[in-house]
């Protein structure tokens, strides 16, 4: 269990970090938002191509004790403003005893795009008279299909 919880506080780090770093270089009417349990999250849209061009390559460490702090890496003023506000430093999230759970180190990529995407409008057989849309899309390892999910459903319409 101790595990699980690690990791858990270790993403929702790494979503702030993300959610920082989005802030930090996109204007807002470049970001829109999805509501998560913990508020809500921005999401990069209506990108110029020099920008969906590094949000597609952007990748962002975990944050983890063994990660080696550089201030001229693009991602150190947000991590920075994300461990502020918990109050910790790197140091801080060090386990120490013989054997005990770690937090993982390396990077993890930003943007995930949904590939083989396909839809269907199909009779809703739960609710006569209704229809129902079924959505098929393969995620890389790793990936959630929530956001995904979150994203699409909260799209602002287009004229």
């Amino acid at each position: 269990m101790q595990t699980l919880y690690l990791s858990a506080y270790q993403s929702h780090l790494w979503n702030r970090l993300l959610a920082e770093w989005l802030h930090l270089h996109h204007a807002p009417e470049q970001l829109s938002s999805v509501e998560l349990r913990m508020g809500p999250h921005p999401l990069p849209r209506k990108l110029d191509d020099a920008a969906l061009a590094t949000w597609r390559e952007l990748e962002l460490p975990y944050p983890s004790a063994r990660l080696t702090w550089d201030e001229q890496a693009e991602w150190a003023p947000a991590l920075r403003r994300v461990l502020d506000a918990e109050g910790l430093e790197l140091a801080d999230i060090r386990l120490r005893g013989p054997r005990q759970p770690f937090f993982s180190k390396g990077l993890r990529v930003a943007a995930v795009i949904p590939q083989g995407t396909m839809h269907q409008d199909e009779p809703d057989e739960k609710h006569h008279g209704r229809r129902k849309l079924c959505l098929g899309f393969d995620l890389p390892p790793g990936a959630y299909a929530t956001m995904f999910i979150k994203r699409i459903t909260s799209l602002e319409p287009t004229h």
